[in-house]
Parts: structure tokens; sequence; C-alpha cells
């Protein structure tokens, strides 16, 4: 893999990765909330999360998502109501929570890996965004999988 092609494909990466989406947005939330700790678990959730998408992407799930929308459409709804849910509980929380109390609700560590996972892999965008993405910075002359696993580690 050229150097040149690396660091092009880091520069557009950062760029990406500066426009929030739900990842971005969740752990934005879980820092502010519950602290840099649990914050990190998301963080690993998430990345857990995408790490199942590139790889699913690249064994060519894209092409059964561009066969069968109905099944797109359906992964897609079901991130929906699962962010939806999320705003819902953190809403109802806002309302209920008393306010004169310092204690700190104690919420067990898994549950933040585990969300920071499904709002990761409930969005099938990622399987498109590997599919799209990744394959404009690989080199037909080198191994393929070599050079995707230097991408998805970068």
């Amino acid at each position: 893999m050229n150097i040149e092609i690396f660091l092009s494909f880091l520069l557009a990466t950062a760029v990406i990765v500066v426009i929030p989406g739900p990842n971005i947005l969740l752990i934005i939330n879980d820092s502010i909330l519950h602290g840099y700790k649990n914050s990190l678990l998301t963080v690993f959730g998430v990345s857990a999360g995408m790490i199942m998408l590139f790889s699913l992407s690249m064994m060519g799930v894209t092409t059964v998502f561009i066969i069968l929308p109905w099944l797109f459409d359906t992964i897609k709804f079901i991130g929906v109501l699962y962010l939806f849910y999320l705003g819902g509980t953190m809403l109802y929380s806002c309302f209920t929570k008393d306010k004169n109390t310092d204690k700190k609700e104690i919420r067990p560590r898994k549950n933040f890996f585990i969300k920071g996972f499904l709002v990761s892999a409930s969005n099938p965008k990622g399987l498109f965004f590997a599919g799209a993405f990744f394959p404009q910075f690989l080199s037909k002359e080198g191994n393929l999988i070599y050079q995707s696993i230097i991408l998805c580690s970068g």
C-alpha cells in the first residue's frame, strides 16, 4: 500500500468523522451524562458494531441489501425504533428524576457497551459506506485483505 493513498484515506476519514451521526451523538451524550469511563465503554461498543458492519460489507452483504431492499428498510426501521426508544427513555428520565438528591444512578457498565454496539450495528448506512468508501483506496496490485486490515485499523 502506497503512503500517499493511506494519507489521503486518513484525511478523507477525518473529514467524515467530523460530521456527527448517531454514533458520535451517543458518545457525546454518554460522556456528558455519565462521565469519561462509561463513555469509553460506549466507544468500544460503537467500534465493535462498526467492525461487524465493515466485515459484513467486505463479505458482500451490501450486494444482498441492493438485491433485497426490503431487508435494508427493515434493519433501518429497527434502528429508528431503537433510537426513538433511547430518546424516549432520556426524556422520561428528565421528568421523573428527583432533582433534590445527590445520588447518582448506578447503571451496569455492560449497558453502555451494548447500547453503543446496538446503535452502531442498527445503522446499515455503515455497510454502504464501507462498500463505497474503502474500495477507492484499495490497489488491485496488492493483497486486498492486507490493505483492508490496514484501512480498517487506521
